[in-house]
């Protein structure tokens, strides 16, 4: 990744002026974000050079979180050096939750584990209707998440976007009135309306992950697993020296506690990271991808 730097920053300028939209659009994000996990990994180098490492070679960097909206609700975020990404919502920062997903799996792929809540936003939605009562009032939700692909071909289809796209349209949708005094907040601090209906819906989904979030945690650290990050709505874990139960079996145990609090339909799956820490990571073959394409246009 180092000796390609120079060449990677040439091809970076040279792109930001070039008039062939799409292609270069595509190539130029390919560069941004190996540039950006340069960047992070130098970040992480330095602030890690100067810690302790443990028995086992390692180095345990501790962080502190914190919301960004100054209610005090939503999403928590690790506290870190900031690296931008021109195209990402939220910066990258320099700690496991911040930074792309591959440099996690090349840093902790080799003992750490991806806990996620599967189709959370949906599940958690549905499972707050449940809660309230108002589930007679909002079929179509469930029927989105008893029968997902059908309803994403669906929104696909009728708005010609991506699947990961067609995902967000639903938590999306202007007429949540019951959401008006979270609406007239974002007004006051001078949110355009297309940015108020696009953070209403996740900012509600965001504080329900919350509160399962930490019947996750608390689950985890009960039967000596480490937990390492979160990450918005799962967790990175490891095994810790008194571990004896398999993390599929831990999943099983926070499910049916979920189900005593209300959430009864939520299902947690292990995303890939343990293992593949081996694996050269995409934004890498991305970026020689487009390196060696350009090259030999040249």
């Amino acid at each position: 990744m180092e000796r390609n730097a120079n060449v990677r920053a040439r091809w970076l300028e040279s792109l930001k002026q070039t008039i062939d939209v799409n292609q270069a659009a595509t190539d130029l994000k390919s560069l941004q974000r190996c540039d950006a996990l340069e960047r992070l990994s130098k970040a992480l180098m330095a602030r890690l050079g100067s810690l302790p490492v443990d028995d086992n070679g390692r180095v345990v960097y501790e962080v502190e979180y914190e919301y960004k909206d100054s209610s005090g609700r939503g999403r928590l975020f690790a506290i870190g050096e900031s690296i931008s990404i021109s195209d990402d919502e939220y910066p990258g920062t320099a700690n496991l939750q911040g930074m792309q997903k591959d440099l996690r799996v090349a840093l902790v792929g080799g003992v750490a584990h991806d806990i996620d809540c599967e189709n959370s936003e949906i599940c958690l939605l549905c499972s707050l209707a449940n809660q309230l009562g108002f589930s007679d009032l909002s079929p179509t939700i469930f029927d989105y998440r008893d029968d997902r692909q059908v309803w994403l071909h669906k929104i696909q289809s009728a708005h010609l976007v991506s699947e990961g796209d067609a995902k967000t349209l639903l938590l999306q949708h202007p007429k949540f009135k019951w959401t008006e005094v979270e609406r007239e907040k974002l007004v006051k601090k001078g949110r355009p309306p297309g940015s108020i209906d696009r953070l209403l819906m996740p900012r509600i989904v965001q504080c329900c992950e919350n509160e399962l979030l930490g019947m996750i945690h608390r689950t985890y650290c009960q039967n000596h697993w480490l937990v390492r990050s979160k990450v918005f709505d799962g967790l990175i874990v490891e095994p810790g020296p008194n571990a004896h139960l398999a993390i599929t079996e831990v999943n099983r145990m926070v499910e049916s506690m979920c189900r005593g609090s209300g959430w009864d339909i939520i299902s947690l799956v292990e995303k890939p990271l343990h293992g593949l820490q081996d694996v050269l990571p995409i934004t890498i073959k991305e970026a020689r991808k487009v390196i060696f394409r350009r090259q030999s246009i040249d």
